[in-house]
């Protein structure tokens, strides 16, 4: 931003353009150089680059459009949600049927197992029976048929009529003793075999029980899961529903603020032939302002920029245009300054800019000059009437496209948008 001069420099600057005014329109300060074809074309292409600023450079979206697309942002958001939803539980539920195929092998293996385990159970009780019949009927007729084997031992050591005849009963006695150890060992064997058996039937019985209890609760997940996954199924349809008729609300409200515009692009046209007709008039009347302009303009509000002239991504439509000024907030109701001389040349009401205001300025170095003040709550003055610097023109609002009350204030070169702080 430029700097102020001293305040008796603003009166004198101020005082040198009021003097160019009496001296031409009254509407305009005049360029000195002469009207030719070739400027008449270059009017014609600031026109036209002007119309296309306009469509291109709206700075705010309409209340209607802002709605309308951030419920098409949210219901998008819902939309993305519900479907990562409804993709995980399908996920879920693909997990737990394969879970389910796996204990289903798990489980038919272990019941084959206990059913192996149990059949050799059997077969083990049979075995011990029969090894132990055996061994009583062993035992029974070693002691029928040759009676207690220390009793023979003794017998045989008192009848013997040589040492040899006592060591030979002595080894048949031993056969007899053994043929009675192997019957006991082959029932505690048998007997052994079978407590293993039961442990393994036990072991087999407690797996399989388990795995059935778990295969259970699997299924009972992989319903539970199947039932949450038609319903975000259910909400997925819905949110696509809602998705499309929030688009086509967007589709519509942006629709309603294009034809908006066009009845913009026509204000601002029949404004320009204004300013180029007082253009055209102050270059042939030869008048106009030449000179410094530091501490010429003062500022036309209070508050500070917060969003200045340039280029920049529309926030509700996302392309890439110029915001055609600079933005002021110095709060609802605060005063909007005339920042020169001037005359009131339009004043109308647009759906985008809300309340708008053109104050010409005259003919500075060679340029019509026009301050377009906007979003006003209203204004003090009217179409023709002469404004002095630093006039009250109105009050800052919030009308048209606002998010909220600021003034946009645009300057106009030969009608052509230019950054407004290039003079203040």
């Amino acid at each position: 931003m430029r700097s102020f001069p001293s305040a008796p420099g603003r009166r004198v600057a101020a005082a040198t353009l009021a003097a160019a005014l009496t001296c031409g329109l009254g509407t305009t300060l005049s360029s000195t150089s002469p009207a030719s074809a070739e400027g008449l074309r270059d009017r014609q292409q600031d026109l036209q680059d002007r119309i296309e600023a306009t469509r291109n450079g709206i700075d705010e979206a309409s209340d209607r459009a802002q709605r309308a697309n951030a419920a098409l942002d949210a219901a998008t958001d819902r939309l993305t949600d519900a479907r990562e939803r409804l993709t995980r539980l399908e996920g879920e539920v693909a997990e737990a049927e394969d879970r389910n195929a796996e204990l289903r092998v798990e489980l038919a293996a272990s019941e084959e197992r206990l059913a192996a385990a149990e059949a050799a159970l059997i077969v083990g009780r049979l075995e011990v029976v029969e090894t132990r019949n055996e061994a009583t009927d062993t035992i029974t007729s070693i002691y029928q048929g040759a009676g207690d084997p220390g009793l023979r031992t003794l017998s045989s050591f008192l009848s013997a009529g040589s040492l040899e005849d006592i060591e030979a009963e002595q080894q048949a006695e031993q056969l007899i003793v053994g043929r009675q150890t192997t019957a006991y060992d082959d029932v505690q064997a048998a007997e052994d075999r079978l407590e293993a058996t039961e442990a393994e039937v036990s072991e087999a019985t407690d797996l399989v029980a388990a795995q059935q209890a778990e295969a259970a609760r699997t299924v009972e997940r992989m319903r539970v899961l199947r039932d949450r996954a038609v319903t975000a199924r259910d909400q997925v349809l819905e949110l696509v529903r809602t998705n499309r008729s929030a688009k086509q609300a967007a589709l519509a409200a942006r629709a309603k603020d294009q034809k908006a515009l066009v009845q913009l692009e026509r204000q601002e046209a029949d404004v320009r032939e204004k300013i180029l007709a007082a253009q055209r008039a102050a270059e042939r009347a030869g008048t106009g302002y030449t000179g410094e302009t530091t501490g010429l303009f003062t500022m036309p509000s209070g508050g500070p920029v917060t969003s200045p002239y340039g280029y920049r991504t529309h926030p509700i439509y996302g392309y890439y245009g110029l915001h055609d000024g600079t933005d002021f907030a110095p709060g609802c109701g605060a005063p909007l300054s005339a920042m020169a001389d001037g005359t009131v040349i339009s004043s109308y009401s647009s759906d985008v800019y809300g309340n708008r205001l053109y104050v010409s300025l005259g003919n500075v170095n060679g340029v019509n000059l026009t301050a377009v003040y906007n979003h006003a709550s209203s204004y003090t003055v009217g179409v023709g009437q002469q404004v002095s610097q630093g006039q009250t023109l109105g009050y800052v609002g919030d009308t048209g496209w606002s998010t909220g009350c600021h003034l946009h204030f645009t300057l106009l070169e030969n009608g052509t948008a230019v950054d407004p702080m290039e003079y203040l």
